[in-house]
């Protein structure tokens, strides 16, 4: 079944769930090990709604949902062919997945399976590998998904290894999802280039499967992607003052800091700099107005 979730431009209790702050009763990142997180993701999260309402306010579009529920239905398990895809494969008719996604497994030459939901004690219907040595493969092919979020499960084992690959094939993440085996959980991201796909592999030899899947563009950050990515502030962390690093090709608008929540704190034009002594420890968020778009950076306060 196809959806399409607009989002909300609310900010209200927004991203409440990303400072791991020891003294904060907020969701904790703490089930999730990161081997690999390069400049290029810009948060993950292992909650829906902090992803969807992150998702809105950095980005402002419109994530599309694939909820696999136009197969073979609830309790089914079957074998799906070498990918699932919009054009039609032996669980999906032709038109029912949504465009810009194929889901294969590594060796080419396997299947993917449908888990209908109640099929193995999930909820969600579930797509994935079907030969456990193998695992799942979720392609982006129109070159401009920014932010992906989905269920996961996985059979077997507590460990889930998770790969995120960009457009030029250079691996940006990896992480390792420590949850209880055969339960459903939720794993996100937002990147500020394009992914072309991500990987879902269960440790020893263990099924790994996904569903409710969530992706979307992201018009902001994909404006002059190659210029914006040069911005950056320094230092960070920053204990007073910071200062924005722009290429003399760019002309700066304004600067804006925001909390947690997305308020703004502070709104500054026709300067390079901000000081920021009076604000207590902990992590905020920039937002930079230029003459090629808008980048949102992520600093932390000492």
């Amino acid at each position: 079944m196809k959806k399409l979730l607009l989002l909300s431009l609310c900010v209200v209790s927004i991203l409440e769930g990303w400072a791991q702050n020891p003294n904060s009763d907020s969701p904790s990142l703490s089930n999730i090990e990161t081997t690999i997180q390069k400049q290029p993701i810009i948060e993950i999260f292992n909650d829906r709604i902090l992803f969807e309402d992150a998702y809105s306010f950095i980005c402002g579009g419109t994530l599309v949902t694939e909820d696999f529920g136009g197969g073979p239905g609830a309790g089914a398990m079957m074998v799906c062919g070498n990918e699932i895809s919009s054009a039609g494969d032996p669980c999906f008719p032709p038109g029912e997945i949504v465009e810009g996604i194929v889901i294969t497994v590594a060796n080419p030459n396997n299947f993917t399976v449908f888990y209908g939901s109640g099929s193995i004690g999930n909820s969600d219907h579930l797509v994935g590998d079907a030969a456990f040595p193998e695992y799942s493969i979720i392609h982006f092919t129109d070159g401009n998904v920014f932010a992906a979020g989905h269920t996961v499960f996985n059979t077997g084992n507590n460990i889930t290894g998770y790969r995120i690959y960009n457009q030029s094939d250079e691996q940006i993440g990896d992480y390792l999802l420590n949850e209880p085996p055969e339960t459903e959980y939720f794993f996100g991201f937002i990147s500020d280039e394009p992914i072309s796909r991500v990987e879902i592999e269960g440790a020893d030899v263990t099924g790994n499967f996904f569903g409710m899947l969530s992706f979307g563009n992201c018009p902001i950050l994909s404006t002059e992607i190659s210029e914006l990515e040069r911005i950056a502030i320094v230092p960070n962390p920053v204990s007073d003052t910071f200062r924005v690093d722009i290429p003399e090709s760019i002309e700066l608008f304004s600067i804006e800091t925001m909390d947690m929540q997305g308020r703004t704190l502070e709104h500054s034009t026709g300067t390079e700099s901000m000081n920021i002594s009076a604000y207590p420890s902990g992590i905020y968020f920039v937002r930079i107005s230029t003459s090629e778009g808008i980048k949102i950076l992520r600093f932390l306060k000492l």
